[in-house]
């Protein structure tokens, strides 16, 4: 039997099977102090396993976020609505022609010289007030200011596509970072619990500890499964980079004020009220039409006749629909102005609320930070000790050590990555320019090491 786990504990089974488990430990051991400890400038960049910040590896620092194939039809479609109301000018031709019998029946009672059997009327009228010579170019900004809301309410819909797809690139590289690292966690604890089930077995040893190992393990095993991908093992353990994330709250709140969606979709309403409620006067409801007619008449008993008549047609409403409508206008511009200033406030406890929670993760990073460096100077000390060792040492407590480092650079990695996520939310109230235009990143490496 051979001792191999800590002084006085001997493995009751065979000889081969107590080598096997010791050359595991070593060999398990030497691989991690290669990926934790690598001699410096030797170990190449693996593509796709470095801890890159997420921001900076997908966003730009200022891009514009628009979609240009609308942005033309839509132009296309408000030049088109101009164009039809230019080409409103009022005019409007109507005729009639109709065949009398009525002397074939009796019933006709004018007298030989107005009888008539057939009758052709033509009609031009001018509907002045409804051309677009009337208002023109108030009606021409009301169009401009309904494009404009379609482009600002596409530019939202544009952005909350862009959030969507950062954040799926996120979790993508969420995912290979953490499946890189659990994967060593799941091997050591693979390897520990064979360790423990051959106690168990062979010392009469509590099981107790085996079974924390086993949930452990358990946990871990589903985590690696929920992960989307095949990826390998990182290969990089000694340089797990983090950064902190200052935003300029007061710079954003300020900007954001001007040219966030929701609110820049209100003012233009408020705009285009206040266009329709000028461009409403009783005018609108006045019929004014003047009308030149002629009529052609055929005659049975003389010859044909024709006439021309030239008048003017009106109607003047007796009610003040006009001037309801006008007050209506206002107080929605009324109730759009205080709606307004309730989503800007909610706007800003967002942006306070999300800049609270990432200067949280902020100090929740740097003080894993920390203690992933003391964790590797200490694992660097232990393993010197390890190897001026005298006599025997737990492997068991060594491989522990080596799962408590992991499990730092595991919960780094989420960390950054509901950092970077709350970041992106902050990019869905941003119109124009990138969220990182109000962040200043600072990597923790060099807070730490100084």
């Amino acid at each position: 039997m051979l001792c191999i786990l800590w002084p006085g504990c001997v493995f009751s089974q065979t000889q081969e099977e107590s080598e096997r488990l010791l050359q595991q430990f070593e060999e398990r051991f030497v691989e991690l102090d290669s990926l934790i400890f690598p001699e410096r400038d030797s170990l190449p960049l693996i593509p796709g396993m470095r801890n890159d910040h997420f921001l900076n590896t997908f966003l730009p620092e200022r891009a514009p976020l628009v979609g240009v194939a609308y942005d033309s039809a839509l132009m296309n479609y408000v030049n088109q609505q101009i164009k039809a109301l230019k080409s409103k000018t009022g005019l409007s031709l109507a005729g009639q022609a109709y065949y009398r019998p009525d002397h074939a029946f009796g019933l006709d009672e004018d007298d030989s010289e107005s009888r008539y059997n057939g009758k052709i009327q033509t009609e031009l009228r001018w509907n002045f007030l409804k051309s677009s010579l009337i208002k023109r170019k108030q009606r021409i900004q009301e169009i401009y200011l309904k494009g404009e809301m379609d482009h600002v309410s596409n530019q939202k819909d544009h952005i909350g596509s862009l959030i969507y797809r950062s954040k799926e690139y996120f979790r993508s590289m969420h995912d290979s970072l953490l499946a890189g690292v659990l994967q060593h966690r799941v091997h050591n604890l693979v390897m520990l619990s064979e360790a423990h089930n051959y106690l168990l077995l062979n010392e009469n040893v509590s099981s107790d500890e085996l079974l924390k190992i086993l949930n452990e393990r358990a946990e871990a095993e589903r985590v690696l499964v929920m992960l989307v991908g095949d990826w390998p093992e990182t290969h990089d353990l000694a340089h797990p980079e983090a950064w902190s994330v200052e935003i300029d709250t007061v710079e954003l709140i300020q900007y954001i004020r001007t040219t966030q969606t929701d609110l820049r979709l209100m003012r233009l309403r408020s705009k285009m009220l206040e266009q329709q409620e000028q461009n409403t006067n009783y005018w609108q409801d006045i019929t004014l039409t003047p009308f030149v007619r002629y009529s052609y008449y055929t005659r049975p008993h003389t010859s044909n006749a024709s006439n021309v008549d030239i008048g003017v047609s009106f109607s003047f409403p007796l009610s003040g629909e006009s001037g309801q409508r006008k007050k209506t206008i206002r107080a929605e511009r009324e109730l759009l102005e205080a709606e307004g200033a309730q989503v800007s406030q909610q706007i800003i406890d967002r942006i306070r609320f999300i800049s609270g929670e990432v200067n949280r993760l902020n100090r929740s990073l740097e003080g894993e930070y920390r203690r992933i460096y003391e964790l590797k100077r200490y694992l660097a000390e232990r393993t010197e000790a390890y190897r001026n060792r005298i006599g025997e040492y737990s492997l068991l407590a060594r491989a522990k050590e080596y799962n408590i480092y992991l499990s730092c650079i595991e919960k780094l990695i989420g960390f950054q990555y509901q950092r970077d996520c709350y970041i992106m939310d902050l990019q869905g109230l941003l119109a124009d320019i990138s969220i990182l235009w109000y962040c200043r990143e600072r990597p923790l490496n060099n807070t730490i090491q100084n």
